[in-house]
């Protein structure tokens, strides 16, 4: 069924969110898929034009507030977290003796930045890190990605879920049976439970 074969796990990360789970659990995949490992670090250009309002302020993990954000101060951030994402990225591939890449993008959060291949798997985390307490935010990709039709692993940052694999299956019929075979493939590795969603346009 090389058809079906999932090629490159792409995990997009980005500065509020918990990459490190994230990257880990990309390199599994690949491993287990005998894919190769991208990383994109998103630079999201909203958070600098944030900095041209004054009264924003950065709000810390126990809820502290910083002073009003700056454009030195968010690029500064990016590089970090970029680099921090990059060291972490290519531990994991190197631990598992898989292909890796790594690519710093900066605009809008959304698929033509990502610029993923037919047969990619993206990984994303539903939500942002904790702030203020247990407060998180939804991703900014997440309403992107699902409308994409591509395959996607969403993570839920730890949150419980109602059943162990969910799949929402939609488009043609030949990305649905892509996505159902993956999903079935994860499902019958980890001794889990599988459950289809199948949107009003999916495949016979």
């Amino acid at each position: 069924m090389t058809e079906h074969r999932i090629a490159q796990v792409v995990v997009a990360c980005d500065v509020v969110g918990e990459n490190q789970a994230c990257v880990e659990t990309a390199a599994r995949l690949a491993d287990w898929l005998d894919a190769t490992l991208r990383g994109i670090f998103v630079e999201d250009e909203a958070l600098l034009h944030l900095t041209a309002i004054p009264p924003v302020r950065y709000v810390g993990p126990t809820g502290e507030s910083f002073a009003a954000m700056d454009e030195r101060s968010v690029l500064h951030q990016f590089e970090s977290h970029a680099a921090r994402m990059r060291a972490v990225l290519e531990a994991a591939a190197r631990a598992r003796e898989l292909g890796w890449t790594f690519d710093v993008v900066r605009g809008q959060p959304n698929m033509a930045i990502l610029n993923m291949g037919d047969q990619d798997l993206l990984v994303i985390e539903t939500q942002s890190r904790p702030f203020a307490g247990s407060a998180r935010l939804a991703s900014r990709l997440l309403t992107v990605v699902l409308q994409s039709k591509r395959p996607i692993l969403l993570l839920r940052s730890g949150a419980p879920a109602a059943h162990d694999i969910v799949c929402l299956v939609q488009g043609t019929a030949e990305s649905a049976a892509r996505v159902i075979v993956l999903a079935a493939r994860l499902a019958s590795a980890g001794k889990r439970a599988l459950t289809l969603f199948l949107a009003t346009d999916a495949g016979d």
